[in-house]
């Protein structure tokens, strides 16, 4: 799995500031101990978070527009979820009006439908309705997540 840049730095910064606490300052390597694993544990947190969120994809599935996009380009990242590869690719989406814009997106793509994500293939996303080019691919209960979330519209009105 590739490591985040910024996680690297930011150890790598920690690392300086421990080593000088402990040469210059006389603080015990316990406490820089403690403080390093609880920064540590902060930093990978954070870091894959955003990786196992599901949080974004569900809203868009819930608020969004479906539409067909075509496949451009699609290149593996080099991180595993489960077994999975996680795949970055590069969209062209159709809107119903026949225009069409680019857009980029990231996924777990499960084993089973690898052999779908290839250039010139047509796939199903849902859009942000506010930000176009932010596309998720459709989850397979999207019709009960829209018309769930239709329903609660409905009830606030």
């Amino acid at each position: 799995m590739d490591v985040p840049a910024y996680v690297l730095i930011i150890s790598l910064v920690f690392a300086l500031i421990s080593v000088i606490a402990v040469r210059f300052f006389g603080v015990k390597g316990v406490h820089v101990f403690g403080a390093s694993l609880l920064v540590f544990f902060i930093v990978l947190f954070w870091s894959f978070s955003a990786l196992f969120s599901d949080d974004e994809v569900i809203r868009i599935n819930k608020t969004g527009e479906l539409r067909k996009a075509t496949i451009v380009n699609a290149t593996q990242t080099n991180t595993w979820v489960n077994g999975n590869p996680q795949v970055l690719m590069a969209l062209r989406v159709h809107e119903k009006d026949g225009s069409s814009y680019p857009a980029t997106l990231k996924a777990v793509i499960g084993m089973l439908y690898l052999s779908e994500i290839r250039p010139l293939n047509v796939i199903e996303v849902v859009r942000d309705r506010e930000n176009h080019e932010k596309v998720v691919l459709k989850m397979h209960d999207f019709e009960q997540l829209q018309e769930a979330y239709r329903l609660k519209m409905e009830k606030k009105q």
